[in-house]
């Protein structure tokens, strides 16, 4: 496979531009700077952001709120680089990986703050990282990621959902609800969720069984009884 000359330029670089705060605060914290780029260990793989997003985690790491935040981002001024939702191409590996080659493309998320607000980022190799879906291009992939790990973490781990179990998801329409209607299906759940009129035929089409539309019906006098 054949590198264009700013390609080869980039992998030679040993700086990078990022997002960078220094303190706690508004949005007005963050700037643009120049910083080093990092080299992966043996177990780690460096990708290339292609695309990230900016969500409800990073805006509370940039604040600092709730306070115990803080324990995990810092305690007195944030990790310098934020971002953990990110979409790009594995540009190098260390010597122990074997899951991931250069030049693939993946998806996947760090914990907030872990650097995703740059031009490139070190995850290891049994983090969460997966290769694309070939019907995806990177802010799509970037984007499923926000809402689908929460949805799939509540699922799975929380509400440890199983096939022919009935779901209610209360804000079917959002980026945690769109993904939670189709994995719930996906793990063979009865799916009901709740939205409003303008998006009932968008829940419809995610494969929701039953829709309601919560201008119109409220579902806690339904009389129904849902296992999740």
């Amino acid at each position: 496979m054949t590198t264009s000359a700013e390609e080869q330029s980039a992998q030679g670089r040993t700086r990078m531009q990022a997002v960078v705060a220094t303190a706690y605060g508004s949005p007005d914290v963050l700037h643009v700077d120049e910083v080093a780029k990092p080299v992966p260990d043996d177990d780690e793989v460096l990708i290339r952001i292609r695309a990230t997003i900016v969500g409800p985690p990073d805006s509370a790491a940039r604040e600092g709120k709730p306070f115990i935040i803080r324990f995990f981002s810092g305690v007195r001024r944030p990790n310098s680089v934020p971002g953990d939702v990110f979409a790009g191409e594995i540009e190098a590996i260390g010597r122990n990986v074997v899951r991931f080659a250069p030049g693939d493309a993946v998806f996947g998320t760090a914990a907030p703050g872990s650097g995703a607000h740059a031009e490139y980022l070190c995850l290891p190799e049994d983090g969460t990282i997966a290769v694309m879906p070939s019907n995806l291009d990177y802010n799509e992939a970037a984007a499923i990621c926000d809402g689908g790990l929460t949805a799939i973490a509540f699922l799975k781990a929380h509400a440890h959902i199983r096939e022919g179990e009935s779901i209610l998801i209360n804000g079917a329409s959002g980026s945690v609800g769109t993904a939670a209607v189709q994995l719930a299906r996906e793990f063979g759940a009865t799916v009901t969720g709740v939205c409003s009129t303008n998006n009932v035929e968008l829940v419809q089409s995610l494969g929701a069984d039953t829709v309601l539309d919560y201008t119109r019906t409220d579902f806690t006098k339904t009389g129904e009884k849902y296992d999740i």
